[in-house]
């Protein structure tokens, strides 16, 4: 599936219809591309590290924090999690049985590229039959090139705070497509560089752990966004770069005060503010329209971070995270609305949401995929709604013409949630951390199954319900113009 042709870069004529709605300016999926559906997966949160410590979350679990309390809740840490690295046929054949057609995971530098310049043949081969495995059960491969987790080595130089590290994650970004380009159409650079700077750096629940160190976060995001430019560039110029799909993935998330009417303390929507600049969805979307980079969420600390690209970076698609907004009451804390359901994690469901976030990333012009969204649940008593509510927005969200193009429920099997470790239940099939490595699917799973299983018809059918419409009304439109031709009047599509 893609866009009708490859975008090095975005005309002029994207750029207006930016902020219109989306699918009456974008480029129509083919007749014969279905709506994807199916999971996404982190490898390292379903795998862990290849040898003790040899990623940047590999030595941080072991880490504590400033003071002294473990960085990850209870002192766990991810060992082999749900091994996926070994059970990847039995957990791509539980996906393909739930009625997906794609799948997304992602590579994990820190396998590949153990040490410098030195790459590991063996995870290289466990990588191409992951690949030739979901071909076979008709899954579409996602793969993403980063997400949150790189080699031990390439945190000890600095990471990505370092805008001279970009060009070792363009050598391993080229490496891979060299060795998985044959089987792989979609390529995401990035997976959420805005959370793992905030959180790494302002919040300090992620690698580094750093505390409020606003410059920092700016720094390491704007070096990731450059980042993905340079490599969208870098694998479109290689032999089989033109037939890929290249996007990243952000994690479209906001805050807002928790509604008291005319009580709402005058403080919170201040606070909700500064907390929106810090996320930084608007200096995303900036950048990724413009190539203009400009970070000042608190100019009173001299945090301002300015850079400007000659052009707009490339993407082909846009991969959105959504799961929910966060609301905070009086005390700061986290809070939902009345009528409103929480979830295991600090926000209440908003299914609401999903289409505003849909909005907000179609003004880049790129079709649009969920590549993740779900609940974390332990119960499984909430779950159900979430399917249920977040499915019918998708297709309202499709009936009203945006370029949707699939959906990926975050998460197949249970694992280890970074900072929460195993205490946050994403998956569609229950795990426990006993040793016998069993699935055991949730009541919910065959509601997400009949999902699945309508939906890409469905959305067939929205999209060709939508085309009529247009069609129609194109043909009323140019008889309007022909009667008013004829009477010697402008026509009503030039005036």
């Amino acid at each position: 599936m893609g866009g009708g042709g490859v975008r090095t870069r975005r005309s002029a004529a994207a750029e207006q219809v930016a902020g219109a709605a989306a699918a009456a300016a974008m480029e129509r999926p083919a007749a014969d591309d279905p709506f994807q559906v199916g999971f996404a997966i982190s490898t390292w949160q379903n795998s862990g590290d290849q040898a003790k410590a040899a990623s940047n979350w590999g030595a941080f679990e072991r880490q504590r924090s400033w003071v002294g309390l473990p960085t990850i809740v209870k002192g766990q840490r991810c060992g082999a999690s749900c091994d996926f690295w070994n059970r990847f046929e039995e957990d791509l054949e539980l996906a393909a049985r739930m009625g997906s057609n794609c799948f997304r995971l992602s590579l994990e530098w820190h396998r590949l590229e153990p040490a410098r310049g030195q790459w590991d043949e063996a995870a290289v081969q466990r990588y191409r039959d992951m690949l030739d495995c979901m071909r076979s059960k008709g899954l579409e491969p996602h793969v993403t090139l980063h997400h949150f987790v790189h080699p031990a080595w390439f945190e000890k130089l600095g990471g990505f705070t370092k805008e001279g590290n970009i060009q070792l994650f363009l050598d391993y970004a080229a490496a891979c497509f060299r060795l998985f380009g044959g089987q792989v159409k979609y390529w995401a650079t990035f997976n959420e560089p805005g959370v793992t700077s905030f959180a790494g750096h302002i919040y300090g629940s992620f690698p580094p752990g750093r505390i409020a160190q606003v410059a920092g976060c700016a720094r390491q995001m704007l070096n990731m966004l450059r980042a993905h430019s340079q490599a969208y560039d870098l694998i479109k110029s290689m032999p089989g770069g033109a037939a890929a799909q290249v996007g990243i993935v952000w994690n479209y998330f906001w805050f807002e005060p928790k509604r008291y009417g005319w009580l709402t303390p005058c403080y919170l929507p201040w606070i909700s503010r500064l907390l929106n600049r810090l996320w930084g969805n608007d200096v995303f979307l900036r950048y990724m329209q413009t190539g203009e980079f400009e970070w000042d969420p608190l100019p009173w600390v001299f945090s301002r971070v300015y850079h400007k690209d000659p052009a707009a970076p490339g993407c082909d698609f846009i991969g959105l995270n959504y799961y929910s907004r966060g609301v905070m009451d009086w005390k700061l804390s986290p809070a939902c609305n009345q009528g409103e359901v929480m979830t295991d994690m600090p926000y209440a469901l908003y299914a609401e949401g999903l289409t505003l976030a849909v909005h907000h990333m179609s003004r880049l012009g790129c079709p649009v995929y969920i590549t993740e969204t779900g609940v974390a649940d332990s119960g499984d008593e909430r779950r159900p709604l979430m399917i249920e509510t977040y499915m019918k927005q998708i297709e309202r969200t499709v009936e009203m013409g945006y370029d949707l193009r699939g959906v990926m429920y975050w998460t197949l099997v249970d694992n280890f949630e970074w900072n929460f470790g195993f205490t946050m239940r994403f998956g569609i099939f229950r795990w426990e951390d006993d040793g016998s490595q069993k699935r055991v699917a949730r009541k919910s799973a065959s509601l997400l199954r009949r999902w699945y299983e309508l939906l890409p018809g469905r959305v067939a059918e929205l999209r060709w319900q939508l085309q009529r419409r247009r069609g129609q009304q194109g043909d009323a439109e140019e008889d309007e113009n022909g009667a008013a031709a004829e009477k010697g009047a402008q026509p009503l599509a030039a005036a």
